[in-house]
């Protein structure tokens, strides 16, 4: 049976690739409300249907674009709360005997909540909503008159990609928590007392 840090580790490394898949879902959908956005007629004009990624059926735009954003929103949300059960992990694994060396070799995980690079963790927080803000602004161009509800629809679409923002500016196996939070359960997992 493994150990508490092997079962650590693969979580870590569960989380790293999760953040990655659904930066990289977040970004597809991203652009496919870009690109929904840009296709002629205003919102609510009736439109041939678009198909819809990954499906065999079609949509009216309007209800493509509700997808777009809500898959965009939802992976964005997804990345967030990877993100931090990796942050968690890594606090966990602070706590261990050979704590440093483990967290170091953790480091060199390829992912983009590792890279070595800042630009390269805040382009893949921000690129989404980068794109996202950019159909955004091309319905509202589309729509001057129905304008009052997009700031909203702005601000609530920046929310998964702030948070993912503030929690991978630092590499995740550098994050140093003031006082981590130990719990009965991981306690006992970590002793291995009853």
């Amino acid at each position: 049976m493994a150990g508490y840090p092997q079962i650590l580790i693969e979580h870590f490394r569960e989380s790293q690739r999760q953040i990655q898949t659904c930066i990289v879902w977040s970004i597809g959908a991203s652009l496919s409300w870009l690109l929904l956005a840009l296709s002629s007629g205003k919102p609510g004009e009736g439109t041939s249907p678009v198909p819809i990624p990954g499906s065999f059926v079609g949509a009216e735009r309007d209800v493509a674009l509700i997808i777009a954003f809500t898959v965009y929103w939802a992976v964005g949300a997804m990345a967030t709360y990877a993100a931090q059960n990796a942050i968690r992990i890594v606090a966990e694994l602070g706590k261990e005997p050979d704590a440093e060396g483990l967290l170091a070799a953790l480091g060199t995980y390829p992912s983009v909540g590792n890279e070595r690079y800042p630009g390269v963790r805040v382009i893949a927080a921000v690129l989404p909503f980068l794109l996202f803000l950019a159909g955004a602004i091309v319905l509202w161009v589309k729509t001057p008159a129905q304008g009052e509800w997009w700031p909203g629809l702005i601000a609530f679409g920046l929310i998964p990609p702030g948070t993912l923002l503030m929690l991978i500016r630092n590499r995740i196996t550098q994050y140093k928590p003031n006082q981590p939070a130990v719990t009965p359960e991981n306690e006992k997992l970590r002793t291995g007392r009853k």
